[in-house]
């Protein structure tokens, strides 16, 4: 059975306006009349398949019965590949009735993400120091492979911390997909900006979970920001937002 987009829309407007169908599936046949698993989605035993496009004949595999997650399939030659998707009937009520018909119940909308903390650190990222706070405090939030934060320092005594400027203690490490995520700084305080640095603003590069504080400044003027430049009593909160693997 091999089938155009244009037959298959005529053959659908054939079937009752009830029909359900599952998503359109790709599959490949890599031997002629081998048993394939097709997994579908419509959560119901299939009552039938389109085949929306394929350069073989696909038939339902014999002996084997579809279930509401899997339809055996045959290609009737090898290397074959296809566009399929299922369908499934249900009996048309009396008018008033839903006797004999599944009633649809939509899915419970998902629970708010879940906010937990997580502890920021200032560190050099030539030394890292030992460094005594005021206050600090951070929360995340993860969505599948994103991670939402926000954070902030209150540095009491900065002690033996040399190179860049960092903040470590992210609770999950980011993606190497993706080059650089920036950070917002919306905040800080009491720390020196150099010689035409105007704002502050921060990176987490591939497969880190530290944050490397930036300067930046007028005429595309960047570069880390030195920890020398972090005074006593100074102060940072940031967020932001990163891909995880």
């Amino acid at each position: 059975m091999v089938g155009e987009l244009d037959a298959l829309l005529r053959t659908r407007a054939a079937l009752p306006f009830w029909a359900r169908y599952s998503r359109p599936l790709r599959v490949t046949f890599s031997a002629p009349n081998t048993r394939r698993d097709v997994v579908h989605d419509l959560g119901t035993t299939p009552d039938g398949m389109f085949v929306v496009w394929g350069d073989a004949t696909i038939t339902a595999y014999p002996g084997v019965a579809w279930t509401d997650t899997v339809a055996s399939l045959q290609a009737a030659s090898g290397n074959a590949h296809a566009v399929l998707v299922f369908y499934t009937l249900r009996e048309e009520p009396a008018q008033g009735s839903t006797t004999g018909i599944d009633v649809y119940t939509p899915p419970a909308p998902p629970s708010l993400m879940t906010v937990q903390t997580w502890v920021p650190e200032l560190i050099g990222l030539t030394t890292g120091g030992s460094q005594t706070y005021n206050d600090r405090s951070a929360v995340y939030m993860r969505f599948e492979k994103v991670v939402l934060f926000s954070m902030r320092i209150y540095l009491a005594i900065k002690s033996g911390a040399s190179g860049f400027t960092g903040i470590s203690g992210l609770p999950l490490v980011s993606s190497n997909n993706v080059l650089l995520h920036g950070v917002n700084v919306s905040y800080f305080a009491n720390i020196t900006l150099p010689a035409g640095i105007t704002v502050l603003t921060g990176l987490i590069t591939q497969g880190q979970n530290v944050i490397q504080v930036m300067a930046c400044g007028s005429g595309g003027v960047s570069s880390n920001l030195d920890i020398a430049n972090v005074n006593n009593n100074s102060v940072l909160v940031l967020n932001g937002f990163y891909n995880i693997p």
